[in-house]
């Protein structure tokens, strides 16, 4: 959630206050805090043309600054990484990708030796985000 909030909260500072997009469980802390955020609209579309439709509404209709995405997409495997990044470097527009975690380890991997928030930084830094 302080990751959607973060987000959110960068969109706000550059002036966004719609958001529209195809409701999914990934996204739900990225919804609810748009949905629950007195300065933010969100409307769900049916699909992604729909929300391109609702965003150009909402601007022309009343200047609202409209923020969605092109694509969302989940992952649980680096290899399935590894093809949402591909896919996404000759794609448009901004895509959502949700890394999906399950309790457990692989026997032979160890404890983690860094915080969560350097992984955070570090897989930022790979991205080229930060």
């Amino acid at each position: 959630m302080v990751i959607a909030e973060q987000f959110l909260g960068a969109c706000r500072a550059r002036g966004l206050s719609f958001f529209t997009g195809t409701p999914c469980a990934d996204l739900k802390p990225l919804i609810n805090g748009a949905l629950n955020d007195a300065a933010l609209g969100f409307r769900d579309a049916v699909n992604e043309g729909d929300a391109v439709a609702l965003a150009a509404g909402a601007y022309l209709a009343t200047g609202a600054q409209a923020c969605g995405y092109a694509r969302a997409v989940g992952t649980d495997s680096l290899a399935g990484l590894a093809q949402e990044l591909a896919a996404h470097a000759v794609g448009r527009g901004p895509t959502l990708v949700h890394f999906r975690t399950r309790p457990g380890t692989l026997a032979k991997l160890g404890r983690p030796k860094i915080s969560p928030a350097e992984a955070k930084t570090r897989l930022m830094q790979w991205l080229n985000l930060s």
